[in-house]
């Protein structure tokens, strides 16, 4: 995983960069900012299966610690801001370990619930976000990782490019992993870190 080692001082998450909608719904909650925010994912399980309870995934649900938090999001293209362009991503550039790290620790969630995704699963779910950011999801496995763009795109101010530059670096990375139909080496290696 790309989550950056953090001091005690050192805070993950600046609340001055968060959209007004996710300002609002945390409301007067005390969030650690220096801890990663996890998707809160609805489940419920039979005698074989768990089963996804999303009914909207545009209602976000995170938790951090013990206090959860609904943010409504209506599209993803309405928490890009700006019109920066994003530089070359053939390493992971400082500035941007954030929103990788926001969106591949999601990956990690859905999969200690739901099992690993497949490298080919992720890429086209990568792929598909990146060309169509909100459009309708083919998988639970891809509402989940939009619930985790709008999150990573809540907390800091990134632009549409910048947003379909890192998705683009996330499917390429699948691709580079992928050595067979079944294989899931991309969700191994994030878990490496």
């Amino acid at each position: 995983m790309l989550t950056p080692a953090l001091s005690s001082e050192t805070a993950f998450f600046d609340p001055a960069l968060f959209a007004p909608s996710l300002k609002t719904a945390i409301g007067d909650k005390a969030l650690d900012l220096r801890r990663m925010w996890a998707l809160k994912m609805a489940v419920h399980e039979t005698d074989d299966e768990i089963i996804d309870d999303m009914q909207d995934r545009h209602e976000v649900v995170f938790i951090v610690g013990d206090t959860s938090v609904k943010w409504r999001v209506e599209s993803l293209a309405s928490l890009c801001r700006g019109d920066a362009l994003a530089p070359s991503l053939e390493k992971y550039p400082k500035a941007y370990i954030p929103l990788f790290a926001t969106i591949e620790e999601q990956v990690l969630v859905y999969a200690e619930i739901f099992g690993d995704p497949t490298d080919d699963e992720m890429k086209g779910v990568y792929s598909n976000l990146a060309r169509l950011p909100d459009g309708k999801g083919h998988s639970l496995l891809h509402e989940h990782m939009w619930q985790a763009c709008a999150l990573a795109l809540g907390t800091r101010p990134w632009s549409k490019a910048q947003l379909e530059a890192v998705l683009r670096r996330l499917q390429r990375s699948c691709r580079t992993f992928y050595t067979h139909s079944g294989s899931k080496n991309y969700i191994r290696t994030i878990r490496q870190g």
